[in-house]
């Protein structure tokens, strides 16, 4: 059997069918980029297996707890319908990532800042949008209840993107009530060094 005649997963076609009614359209590429992973492995999760060669056997894809719920979030899917496709772990999961929140980092659905940039830029930001997330995880564990500041989240001295997200911060709370949140944060501040430096962006 060859791999377009392989059925999807139940929670491979829950993604895809959730990603096709985002408004505005979400793409793979872009889909992928807000976690950090590749469009060909975002996809693959969807089809439920690996692509292989003509001659090869497609070997079936089943995503970690984590990374299925975090997939969920980008598009918009709850732990209740991850539960009915037979993913209790993820939709666990899920519920565990949005509980945290403001503190953890999850992705939302609906368009970003990097959605703004043109494709290869977004693709490119994607690794250094995960080490920020990385970033502001130790920061929120080491700094619990209360708001991040520039300096916790970029601790060298004189770091300029310590300044960027003090100014995002206070500008986020000047619009909305509570603020943005952290991932909010996080992705604006790499939309805006992208623009910066155009694409040129380095992980760290």
């Amino acid at each position: 059997m060859t791999g377009p005649d392989l059925p999807a997963t139940l929670e491979g076609d829950l993604i895809r069918r959730a990603r096709d009614r985002a408004v505005p359209k979400l793409s793979i590429r872009r889909a992928a980029a807000r976690i950090g992973i590749s469009p060909e492995h975002w996809g693959n999760i969807e089809r439920g297996h690996k692509s292989a060669g003509a001659t090869e056997t497609p070997r079936p894809l089943s995503p970690s707890a984590s990374m299925l719920a975090k997939m969920a979030g980008v598009v918009g899917v709850t732990p209740g319908e991850l539960a009915e496709a037979g993913r209790q772990d993820a939709a666990r999961e899920l519920e565990e990532m949005q509980r945290r929140r403001p503190l953890a980092v999850v992705p939302t659905q609906g368009p970003g800042p990097l959605d703004a940039l043109p494709d290869d830029e977004a693709i490119a930001a994607a690794p250094v949008l995960a080490a920020v997330r990385e970033r502001v995880r130790m920061a929120a564990e080491m700094n619990p209840g209360r708001p991040l500041r520039g300096a916790d989240v970029f601790p060298r001295e004189h770091d300029p993107r310590a300044r960027l997200w003090d100014r995002l911060a206070e500008a986020g709370r000047e619009m909305l009530p509570d603020g943005f949140s952290v991932d909010q944060l996080a992705a604006m501040l790499v939309a805006e060094l992208a623009v910066r430096q155009g694409g040129g962006l380095a992980a760290g």
